[in-house]
């Protein structure tokens, strides 16, 4: 525990945590029939019915709304505006998304831009331009255990103009309302269940030893990794197990409130530059490359890297400092191997020559790569990359 150090501490959605919650939107959100919506899904999710859990609500209380599902599972600059144009169409004044990371990040970027001139490149870290007017409001329904972007302000988008993550982060961009159902994540196929239950632990383990960390952000980040542990080989055996599934996504929100408030570090830069470049899908990147830099950072954070390892549930008593935090990388790879993760990239179709270019790329992630607990150069990541080829 971080005593005595001044740190802030700021998460302002409000979280409506049960299954059933989505059948209660309406009456808890306070959406009234002036308003009109816009339903941010992905394509997946409206073909297989799972918007109908909100839009037969909205259908029986006679509010206008209409969705936007036009875009892609790692969404482009391009589609974000292009729902914006939906957006002021209709004047939209109310967003609520459904689904994953993709969905809730092309939300967030529709939701600023809507009532903020230029375009949404404009206002990521890169671009850098002031935010003017509040944002739409949104209301976030997770599908998935693993992003905790219900609970973000931040929305990772591509610029597939020059193959690369960007982000857009803005206090203003936290989801009004998080309506964390875990009934709806019971139909998620036991592969995306492991990479997305993957994915939250990456948060909860970067979010805990980043060197941002404070009290209350370690003490949901080391929670969620304890419940993940007991829980995401139960979800992906059996989807229907709706204790291991509210456990899951219960942790993955408890991650998203830990990171947003102290970030993440390296496992991050790697994971946006491989969906940049070899468009592969963030939970999987995330998992694959969890563990090499976990290995790389032992040495900044040992007693932390103990910690989580006794709340993956290793023995670590008698062992040394050292010894004990290595046992939290053997966890994650053990926990890798028992869900089919692949251990190397090759496996996924990265090749030698595309290291450079991946490194660099992962060292100009400036919202991530800057908070890691172990400074870093390019030579470092360009190691790692081989080491996990």
């Amino acid at each position: 525990m971080l005593t005595g150090r001044n740190f802030n501490y700021f998460m302002p959605t409000k979280i409506l945590f049960g299954s059933g919650k989505v059948k209660q939107i309406v009456q808890e959100c306070n959406i009234t029939k002036q308003d009109k919506i816009l339903i941010v899904a992905d394509p997946y999710l409206v073909e297989k019915g799972f918007t109908k859990a909100v839009t037969d609500i909205l259908k029986k209380e006679d509010i206008d709304y209409e969705i936007f599902s036009d875009f892609e599972p790692n969404p482009s600059v391009d589609s974000v505006e292009a729902g914006v144009k939906l957006a002021k169409n209709m004047k939209c004044n109310f967003i609520i998304t459904i689904g994953g990371g993709s969905s809730m990040d092309t939300a967030k970027g529709i939701a600023l831009r809507a009532v903020n001139e230029g375009h949404i490149l404009d206002y990521s870290r890169i671009g850098n331009r002031t935010v003017k007017n509040c944002p739409l409001p949104i209301i976030a329904i997770p599908t998935t255990a693993g992003t905790g972007s219900e609970v973000t302000p931040f929305a990772v988008l591509t610029d597939t103009k020059n193959s690369r993550k960007i982000a857009v982060a803005h206090p203003l961009l936290f989801p009004k309302i998080a309506v964390v159902d875990p009934e709806l994540t019971i139909s998620m196929p036991s592969k995306l269940t492991a990479e997305t239950g993957m994915d939250a632990l990456t948060h909860a383990i970067e979010a805990y030893v980043t060197i941002n960390a404070q009290p209350i952000a370690d003490s949901l980040a080391i929670g969620a990794i304890k419940i993940i542990g007991q829980n995401i080989y139960k979800a992906v055996a059996n989807g229907d197990n709706i204790e291991a599934r509210s456990n899951m996504i219960l942790a993955s929100t408890m991650a998203g409130i830990a990171f947003s408030a102290v970030g993440l570090g390296l496992v991050h830069s790697t994971a946006h530059a491989l969906g940049g470049v070899m468009h592969l899908s963030h939970g999987l990147s995330n998992a694959l490359m969890l563990p090499y830099v976990m290995e790389y950072n032992l040495i900044s954070k040992p007693e932390k890297f103990r910690d989580i390892a006794e709340a993956l549930g290793e023995n670590t008593q008698g062992l040394s400092l050292f010894d004990a935090a290595k046992k939290a990388v053997i966890a994650v790879k053990n926990l890798n191997a028992l869900l089919g993760i692949p251990e190397h990239l090759r496996e996924l179709g990265v090749k030698k020559d595309n290291i450079e270019e991946l490194a660099q790329k992962a060292v100009n992630d400036v919202g991530t790569f800057p908070r890691n607990p172990r400074k870093s150069c390019l030579k470092d990541v360009i190691e790692l990359f081989e080491k996990a080829l």
